[in-house]
């Protein structure tokens, strides 16, 4: 498994904020969106630009917030439609791993287990096996699928 090293400038996304369970394992969890009935949640609105679609755990620090997932869709789209939440990922330097260069035409469920594997496979091998790099917990995570690629940013210091 290889990694690219990258500075990813700051995002917004619009999407879906879903509760989860307090003590949930987010990295057994990675591609939490393949659980996820959409079918509750308000369609895209009209005019949005989908520059990507964009996945992450989320917990603010010094708040009583609970763990939520978010799921939406990179964009410069002005405002937050109903049904909507906005968030934000702040620019840093990533570790980049490819889980999948066939994202669109994999069946969902082969996309979400390519992800899910990645994401063990970092944890259990690629970090291990470069001690020199060090995660940035006060960044965030997140999983990024651009047209037929998906890709796991993991901060770096």
């Amino acid at each position: 498994m290889e990694a690219v090293f990258a500075k990813k400038e700051a995002l917004r996304a619009l999407g879906y904020k879903i509760e989860a369970e307090y003590q949930m394992d987010t990295v057994k969890n990675a591609a939490y969106w393949a659980k996820v009935d959409f079918s509750a949640y308000p369609a895209y609105p009209e005019g949005l630009v989908d520059k990507a679609e964009i996945a992450t755990w989320y917990h603010p620090e010094d708040s009583e917030e609970p763990l939520a997932y978010y799921f939406g869709t990179v964009t410069d789209y002005a405002g937050v439609p109903d049904g909507f939440v906005e968030f934000h990922i702040p620019a840093a330097d990533y570790a980049v791993f490819t889980a999948s260069e066939t994202a669109d035409t994999d069946a969902k469920e082969v996309t979400a287990k390519k992800v899910a594997d990645t994401w063990a496979a970092i944890y259990a091998d690629w970090f291990p096996a470069h001690p020199e790099c060090k995660k940035d917990a006060t960044k965030m995570y997140f999983e990024l699928y651009i047209g037929g690629k998906a890709e796991i940013y993991i901060p770096v210091k």
